[in-house]
């Protein structure tokens, strides 16, 4: 009797038949392919290897994560089949920050705090909870036939590959290339943590254009106006910047300006940076909250005034009336007072772009921190004097 051919193609009977047979062979482990191809008498290869990206342990994969994995795939099964002990190495990002906010809209939506649960509650659930979507993703991975060692699969909080950090870090630390610095980081109030650059989109969003009146000092009825969208951070200012060649500005150069509320004396100082025909032409330097005035402040030797806490509170050397408040109540008060004073010239409502925290949408602030740094001259160096030897090919050529 002859069996009947199905009409429709059952892709998921038969490639979970396939992908069944690929990992009862076991030659995904490269160990393994290089006995088979020794029993065989073929030649063995120089072995090859690449570390899969690590997709994050807080959800399903993606189809960016499938594309990606066709590529290192069909790479990894080439070299096989031409005589190379392969190892496709897969691994499990446990994502820090981004598993934190998934899995605390998780507790959301069961009425839950993290906060109120304590740091090793909180710890617990949320790496079962990394286990869980760890263990889903791997299941996706087979589903698409990578070719994967899993016998060697590492995740990012595993104590083996703890062990191994900390040991490069300080042989790094011993060998120059790593240091500590003081510099401007994106800190995220919410998140209450720093973030690269990476971890942060531009969003467009209402704001306001203040324009405010530095008295210059020792010049009756003279002053210097200053447009800013962060009156708040005024409170912190080490100087009023213009450009040398305006002529508006150059009778100031030199003399100092009284920096309202705070009643400091401030230079005015001359950098060819500050563009003329932005605002006023005159701007504020707060080096503790401007990666810019950072900078700046650096190459005039400035003073740095912190006034905005890692919780996006007003702190520091500050009147009390502003400590304590929000960013944006002690930019609404200063504005009244300042109005009150005769130093608000006027507000202008405008829309621009603001800086926030990718994961929770929360506007980032800059803020001076002590963090960590790594010094890639060297990596660099020898990562350009591999390409232009040869050793390190880019396919397609030109996007060296």
């Amino acid at each position: 009797m002859q069996k009947e051919i199905s009409k429709t193609f059952d892709s998921n009977k038969l490639e979970k038949e396939i992908s069944s047979l690929w990992e009862k062979s076991t030659l995904f482990n490269p160990d393994n392919m290089e006995k088979y191809l020794k029993g065989k008498g073929l030649d063995i290869k120089k072995p090859f290897t690449i570390t899969l990206p690590p997709p994050n342990a807080n959800g399903n994969l993606h189809l960016g994560h499938m594309c990606g994995y066709s590529f290192h795939d069909a790479i990894g099964r080439y070299m096989r089949m031409t005589g190379h002990p392969t190892l496709l190495l897969p691994g499990k990002d446990h994502a820090g920050i981004q598993t934190e906010t998934a899995f605390t809209k998780e507790l959301e939506k069961q009425g839950k705090n993290k906060w109120e649960m304590g740091r090793e509650e909180f710890y617990k659930q949320c790496y079962e909870f990394c286990m869980t979507n760890a263990s889903n993703a791997r299941e996706q991975e087979k589903n698409i036939g990578l070719s994967a060692d899993y016998s060697r699969e590492f995740f990012t909080l595993d104590p083996r590959l703890t062990k191994t950090v900390y040991e490069t870090f300080e042989m790094m630390f011993k060998q120059g290339l790593v240091y500590r610095d003081k510099r401007i980081v994106n800190v995220c109030p919410n998140c209450k943590t720093a973030l690269a650059d990476i971890d942060t989109q531009h969003e467009e969003r209402r704001g306001i254009f203040a324009y405010i009146k530095y008295p210059v000092v020792g010049s009756k009825d003279k002053y210097i106006m200053v447009a800013t969208t962060r009156p708040e951070t005024m409170l912190g200012d080490s100087a009023v910047a213009v450009n040398p060649k305006d002529e508006r500005y150059t009778k100031y150069i030199g003399k100092k300006v009284l920096l309202p509320i705070q009643n400091k004396e401030i230079p005015v100082i001359a950098d060819e940076s500050v563009d003329m025909e932005m605002g006023t032409g005159a701007v504020k330097v707060t080096p503790a909250h401007s990666p810019i005035d950072f900078e700046l402040g650096k190459k005039h030797n400035l003073e740095i005034v912190n006034v905005i806490n890692e919780e996006g509170k007003m702190t520091g050397d500050i009147p009390k009336k502003y400590k304590g408040l929000d960013t944006i109540s002690c930019s609404k008060q200063l504005c009244e007072d300042l109005d009150k004073l005769g130093l608000l010239e006027e507000i202008q409502n405008i829309k621009h772009e603001v800086a926030v925290c990718e994961r929770c949408l929360t506007p980032v602030e800059p803020i001076i921190s002590n963090q960590w740094y790594l010094n890639v001259n060297q990596l660099a160096k020898k990562a350009l004097d591999s390409l232009k030897s040869g050793e390190t090919k880019v396919i397609p050529k030109g996007q060296q």
